[in-house]
């Protein structure tokens, strides 16, 4: 979501409005979000846009399909799992790196779901979330549970095939149609359907049409400029056969609808200038066409149909604008043939378009930003609820951003609604007269651009998502909380969360460069904010900032952009100063200098303040030995990055001229290394596959480099000068967006896109600081492990000093401290909850630990 743009007669008219603006903000310290109204239509685009923007690539690379094999090839090194409940410790080269993965949450804020099914059967609802893991539920909202994490999968498809030896499930995976008949644990992809060779090929618009053997249809392309094609499947989706071209690329010029309980297909080509009307039945097998009087246009609306039939009738429903220039509904008795204005749309429909209800063909659904209903078959529209009604009432209240309509029937015959949006999946069984969110609990899903955690409390987290605001959790460590809960202080997409004046401040991006600042994060809502005018904005959807590297300032900078009004790109200084952020540009036209590229990932060096680096989106590396008053370009760099997109810099904590840049890495390296201050780059190749780099982050002594990444976490073992991957068990393939070492608990903690917050907690031995341990070498026994109330502790020897044993959460937190005093000792953990927890035996400055679980 978007706040409304301060126009700039506001400014006019009221210089000190930024300072006036925030004496009426609520204060969320009791769950009140803030609102910020308004959306523009077309910030799903940008978003888009960015997002492939830093996957940069040759012209003829698909990091689409280097990602999807690496999910493949992951799957073939991993056994048989359980998730949420198979989390062993992950060892790391020899041992070097102990840990266990811990899923921290949100609990209670979903983010967006998209496509749903339900099997009436085992009264379970299936879904895909907007993450690509694929979960089942009840229809009650309890027991979400992820089904398959280990490949990714996208939106437009998700269908039961049930009357089969084995029920068949059919989804997109890379946006190219796959199968299976384990009940979604492995997949097969189909022979012969659309490939995928870029970000904007594959799959769409898919329509299943009956149950048992069901005939499947599907609009798809390669890539970008390639036209479309039709492909049908006659087998349940083992494989696919083209059957028709059409004269353009854009999916929005075809469009291919099953009305409700209809044996017919209807194709829409409005490739031309008029709209061409087809029908398909089981009994005719081809796509005939329909002779219409040509008064029908789209126009520059995407081509849409829904409809509902019986036995001798047929609603067909579309919208467009009218003569008068309104976005209307139409509807058609005649399979197209004419056309009757039945009025006037609220909004223009996104995607999901308009829906018609299967059981009654005078209900109509749309959805935008809100989401609108009309009982009269299009002619009167009403508002389900505003949006920002919604964080007053989670429950009851639709989330913004309304992603798809799907309506189901159980087994006695009850039908009932999904809707699909931004904040989750709400359940209807009135045709939206009334709803639920069925998503508030369990179903972890957030997509989080950025996770920090308090430098001052580690109790704090803070939390930027997509579209499900600014979020914060206070009570992060708690023992008795395993995972974990947020509030929303804010609405909107959030990034780049940074820190300033030795931590009490905090700062945040919103898209286009609204910044909002911070001076009592752990209590308070914002109290300034700084808005790029729009002429003056960087093309970053989401521009970074760090923070200034005086750590007594109150400041931070932001990239991109400028604020002089020559189309540059700048660094951006805001400073926090009473009731005003004071913006000034520092003289350097890193778009100048670099050809073309804007500022996309800035750092300074903590042991000297005056080393500044900063990478730009076209792979080039700027670096300044006096606080970025004059900058130097890294030569050497820009032949090795030729299609690097500079995304995240670490710089040394005890050398200011050693430097990591990682960025995307396709058509070359994704992480390199500087070791003289930016002059000259080295790349870390050895055993990180093919991926886009998105932060990284290292332990207190610099042995291990961690790093998130699209394919998922990583870790680069310095003295083995080797990655290795971090995922475990019951850690999800998923898009790991943020990292960062939480030194004080030895935890690594990663933000995710659709699967929330992931800590890889540190085994407490691992020396991690640095003096490296000595490991204490006692052949020590536990059992019984898992265990219930006791643990009993066996060693062959014991000498006249006794060996010190603590106990240690799977969080890092110290818990008690025990004597091991004989060869064989028993001790009492029934106060301590189930869970995952370390033991750590300690003699004469050495140490070893075990990990045990505990269950009741």
């Amino acid at each position: 979501m978007r706040p409304y743009t301060i126009v700039a007669l506001i400014f006019l008219i009221s210089p000190c409005f930024l300072a006036c603006e925030f004496t009426t903000i609520p204060q969320p310290t009791d769950g009140t979000t803030l609102i910020h109204e308004g959306e523009e239509e077309g910030n799903q685009d940008k978003r888009l846009k960015w997002i492939d923007q830093m996957h940069r690539t040759a012209e003829h690379t698909s990091w689409t399909q280097f990602e999807y094999q690496n999910q493949l090839n992951w799957i073939a090194q991993k056994g048989e799992i359980n998730f949420r409940s198979d989390c062993n410790a992950v060892s790391i080269a020899n041992d070097k790196l102990r840990g266990t993965w811990m899923e921290r949450g949100s609990l209670n804020l979903a983010g967006s779901v998209l496509d749903t099914e339900y099997d009436p059967i085992k009264d379970e609802i299936w879904l895909i979330s907007a993450g690509g893991t694929l979960w089942r539920g009840k229809r009650d909202g309890s027991q979400w549970t992820p089904v398959n994490q280990d490949l990714i999968f996208s939106p437009g498809l998700l269908t039961l095939i049930p009357n089969r030896p084995h029920t068949r499930m059919l989804a997109l995976i890379n946006k190219v149609p796959h199968y299976s008949d384990d009940e979604g644990l492995s997949w097969t992809k189909a022979q012969g359907g659309p490939v995928r060779n870029d970000f904007w090929g594959g799959a769409e618009n898919v329509v299943v049409l009956g149950e048992n053997s069901p005939t499947i249809f599907l609009l798809g392309k390669p890539d970008y400029w390639s036209n479309l094609g039709l492909y049908v499947s006659s087998d349940a989706g083992l494989s696919f056969q083209k059957i028709k071209s059409f004269e353009t690329h854009l999916f929005e010029k075809i469009h291919l609808s099953n009305p409700h309980h209809s044996p017919s297909v209807f194709l829409i080509d409005n490739s031309g200038n008029e709209a061409h009307f087809f029908e398909y039945t089981p009994h005719s097998g081809v796509f005939t066409p329909i002779v219409t009087d040509n008064s029908f246009s789209f126009g520059e609306v995407r081509v849409n149909l829904d409809g509902w039939a019986t036995e001798d009738s047929l609603r067909l429903y579309s919208y467009r604008r009218n003569q008068g220039g309104d976005m209307g509904v139409f509807l058609s008795t005649d399979k197209g043939k004419t056309w009757v204005y039945q009025g006037k749309l609220p909004k223009t429909p996104w995607d999901v378009g308009i829906y018609v209800s299967p059981t009654d063909p005078n209900v109509l659904f749309m959805g935008e930003v809100d989401c609108y209903r009309s009982l009269n078959g299009g002619k009167e529209w009403t508002r389900i609820n505003r949006w920002s009604e919604y964080y007053d009432d989670m429950e009851h209240k639709l989330h913004a951003d309304i992603m798809h309509f799907k309506a189901f029937k159980t087994q006695a015959e009850n039908d009932f609604l999904l809707i699909s949006h931004h904040g989750g999946l709400t359940i209807s069984y009135d045709n939206l007269a009334t709803q639920r969110n069925i998503s508030l609990s369990g179903l972890n899903v957030s997509q989080y651009y950025t996770v920090v955690t308090d430098p001052l409390d580690p109790n704090f987290v803070y939390a930027g998502s997509q579209d499900q605001g600014f979020q914060r959790s206070a009570t992060f460590e708690d023992e008795a909380v395993e995972i974990e809960q947020f509030e929303q202080v804010i609405s909107g997409d959030y990034a780049h969360l940074t820190f300033s004046k030795k931590g009490e401040s905090l700062w945040a991006v919103y898209p286009d460069g609204w910044v909002t600042y911070y001076d009592d994060p752990q209590q308070q809502g914002y109290h300034l904010s700084y808005q790029l005018e729009e002429e003056n904005r960087s093309e970053l959807w989401l521009p970074p900032i760090m923070p200034s590297p005086n750590s007594e300032e109150d400041a931070v900078y932001m990239a991109g952009g400028n604020i002089v009004g020559d189309g540059g790109s700048y660094l951006i200084k805001l400073r926090a100063d009473g009731n005003r952020i004071h913006a000034t540009a520092l003289d350097f036209n890193f778009k100048q200098a670099s050809g073309g590229g804007e500022i996309s990932a800035m750092a300074s060096a903590p042991s000297h303040p005056d080393y500044w680096y900063v990478a730009t989106s076209n792979g080039r590396f700027f670096f300044s030995r006096d606080a970025g008053d004059t900058w130097s370009q890294s030569l050497n760099f820009v032949v090795l990055g030729q299609y690097f997109f500079g995304q995240a810099i670490y710089v040394s904590r005890f050398d200011p001229n050693k430097v990591y840049l990682a960025g995307s890495g396709y058509d070359n390296p994704a992480v390199f290394v500087s070791t003289d201050g930016g002059e000259n780059f080295a790349p870390l190749l050895h055993n990180l596959p093919p991926t886009l780099v998105l932060g990284l982050a290292a332990d207190p002594a610099e042995q291990f480099l961690f790093a998130a990444t699209e394919t998922g976490p990583f870790v680069y073992v310095v003295e083995d000068a080797r990655w290795y991957p971090l995922l475990g068990d019951c850690s999800p393939t998923q898009t790991y967006w943020s990292v960062e070492y939480v030194a004080a608990l030895h935890i690594v903690r990663f933000g995710t896109y659709g699967r929330g917050i992931w800590d890889f907690v540190v085994d407490p031995t691992v020396a991690t600081d640095e003096k490296e341990d000595e490991i204490l070498g006692l052949d020590i026994k536990i059992f019984p492990n898992p265990m219930t109330d006791w643990m009993r502790v066996e060693t062959k020897t014991i000498s006249a000093k006794p060996i010190r044993m603590k106990l240690f959460g799977a969080n890092g937190q110290f818990l008690q401290q025990y004597l091991l005093e004989q060869p064989s000792s028993s001790f009492d953990l029934g106060r301590f909850p189930s869970g995952v927890y370390w033991v750590q035996f300690e003699q004469n400055g050495k140490t070893q630990s075990k990990q045990i679980v505990i269950t009741r």
